[in-house]
């Protein structure tokens, strides 16, 4: 009959067209995943590089600590050309410019404490300045870059016994009677003020046992090697 023989012919063509479609499915999965493949071989990571970053709010005139940094990684190419890359390189310095949390620190929003720029500047370091006679420190035959042995001696009634903080640089003499950092240096009899550049251990030592002993310097006079 001719009807059955249409019927026929129609769901012959519906299996092969059917049959084309999953044909065609299949070979657009395989050219995307090939595609993919191929992306994913020429694709390079990119080169990453530290920058140091604000952990909170700051605000002009703070010093910086360990606990107002942290470090963020960023592509090479992002990462801006005046900033810090180590935390070394924030801690002790002074904030100019006000800056938010997870800002990254640039160097002109920096610098030394109220823009001064001190000897022998690092990381836990501190000055301390202290008066003495001539006597107390040793004749007054020092100068700016010798180092010293400082030795506090109690008073009398204290129990406590002496302490010497070894090898302490002097980094200034400041006595209106030379000028600190000559080469020739020569005794003077008056009163010598000096500045001392201790770690922070030495500088809390010696600041609290000042009230109850005298304090004497003995130059190191030893030769170099």
């Amino acid at each position: 009959m001719p009807w059955i023989h249409d019927n026929r012919s129609i769901q012959r063509r519906k299996r092969m067209r059917k049959r084309t479609q999953i044909i065609m499915a299949l070979l657009l999965a395989a050219v995307l995943l090939t595609a993919c493949w191929l992306a994913g071989r020429s694709w390079t990571r990119p080169e990453l590089r530290e920058v140091v970053v604000a952990k909170t709010d700051l605000l002009p005139g703070h010093i910086m600590t360990a606990a107002d940094i942290g470090v963020i990684s960023l592509p090479a190419k992002l990462a801006l050309g005046r900033c810090y890359t180590q935390p070394q390189q924030v801690i002790g310095q002074t904030v100019r410019k006000s800056m938010q949390a997870d800002e990254i620190i640039q160097s002109h929003r920096m610098g030394p404490a109220a823009g001064l720029s001190y000897p022998q500047a690092g990381i836990g370091r501190r000055l301390l300045t202290i008066k003495l006679s001539p006597a107390q420190a040793n004749g007054g035959w020092l100068a700016a870059g010798n180092r010293a042995d400082v030795y506090l001696i109690p008073g009398k009634g204290q129990e406590q016994p002496p302490v010497c903080v070894e090898q302490v640089l002097i980094a200034a003499v400041l006595s209106p009677h030379r000028q600190s950092g000559s080469e020739k240096e020569t005794p003077v009899a008056s009163d010598l003020t000096l500045c001392l550049d201790l770690n922070r251990t030495e500088a809390d030592r010696i600041i609290s046992l000042l009230p109850t002993c005298q304090i004497y310097l003995s130059m190191v006079n030893e030769t170099a090697g």
